[in-house]
């Protein structure tokens, strides 16, 4: 009887450090996963609202463009001394340069729509992920009580099984 009741302690015993060992691993685990949700969300924060025209592939894009035209402004107004052009011919051409100039911004412009549609998606899709690893979590917080507990009515059920029967 007495062996009983000492084989029981000790699988409470057990039982018990090994909830409470589980509890500490998840509690770390459960940590993880905020600071994770944290980077997302800081990482989201700085990509989403960043200017994308501040870019350096934005900017080249710009600046190339605006270089091209200019230089091609400079050759018409050249060639335009000294053929005798009209003033009419140099505000058309500085009219198409200036276009040119606009559809490149309305092109990169498109480009930032995508971009920041596919920072979403990519913020969404990884908070989702770690909102699932979340729940897991706490479902499997949920299993260990549960198999804690049952373990605990188990023994005491075969220790009190164990002395009614020695008597």
């Amino acid at each position: 009887m007495i062996g009983a009741l000492i084989g029981g302690g000790l699988n409470v015993l057990g039982s018990v450090a090994g909830a409470i060992g589980s509890s500490r691993a998840q509690k770390k685990a459960d940590q993880m996963v905020a600071q994770q949700k944290a980077k997302n969300q800081a990482w989201y924060d700085r990509n989403y609202n960043q200017n994308f025209l501040e870019r350096s592939d934005a900017q080249q894009v710009l600046e190339n463009t605006r270089k091209f035209y200019d230089e091609r402004m400079q050759r018409s107004a050249a060639t335009n001394t000294v053929m005798g052009g009209t003033d009419e011919a140099l505000a058309m051409e500085k009219a198409a340069a200036n276009q040119a100039v606009s559809d490149t911004m309305a092109g990169i412009n498109a480009d930032a729509s995508a971009h920041k549609d596919a920072i979403e998606q990519n913020y969404l899709n990884m908070d989702s992920a770690l909102t699932q690893q979340q729940i897991a979590g706490q479902q499997q917080k949920a299993q260990n009580i549960a198999n804690a507990a049952s373990g605990v009515s188990r023994m005491g059920a075969g220790i009190v099984g164990s002395v009614l029967s020695k008597k």
